[in-house]
This record gives C-alpha cells, structure tokens and sequence, in this order.
C-alpha cells in the first residue's frame, strides 16, 4: 500500500491505550491535527476513530488558517450625494 508519495505506510491498530488518550484529549477540545501528531496518526485516521468510538472532535473550535493577505481589508463606501451634510 502507497500513500501517495510513493512510500508505503503501515497500518496500526488501535489499542484500548491509544482510545483513552483520543477521548481525554478530545473532551479537553484539543484540536484534531495536534491529537494526530501525539498519537503518531494521521488527522483523517484520527477523526474516523473518534467518530467510530462515538467521540465528538468538535470542528467549530479549529482555529482558522491565516489569509494569504495579511493587510487589513479595505471598505469603500460610495461618495456622499451632492448636497448632502454627511461627511
């Protein structure tokens, strides 16, 4: 088995330890990417023994990528109408 890059991985089961431990840190919140790095698994195989287990890894408090801007956005709105006071 490949795993895209040429190289082959090799598949592990879970053990009851490793079960634990993504259910002490999924109810700690940690997000799924740092659970995968501390169980030397991937995210997906992570997120698929949570889900599998009945654990939530709850996606809402992933925090986000940065944008490639790193500019604050810039909002126009449309010029004042002749005559009016509004600056």
């Amino acid at each position: 088995m490949t795993n895209g890059w040429g190289k082959k991985g090799k598949r592990r089961g879970w053990t009851a330890k490793d079960i634990r431990e993504l259910k002490s840190l999924a109810k700690k919140k940690t997000p799924a990417r740092q659970i995968a790095r501390e169980l030397g698994r991937t995210e997906s195989a992570v997120r698929q023994r949570a889900m599998a287990v009945g654990t939530s890894l709850d996606t809402r408090t992933r925090a986000r990528r940065k944008s490639f801007s790193s500019r604050p956005t810039l909002v126009l709105s449309p010029p004042p109408r002749e005559g009016s006071t509004e600056c």
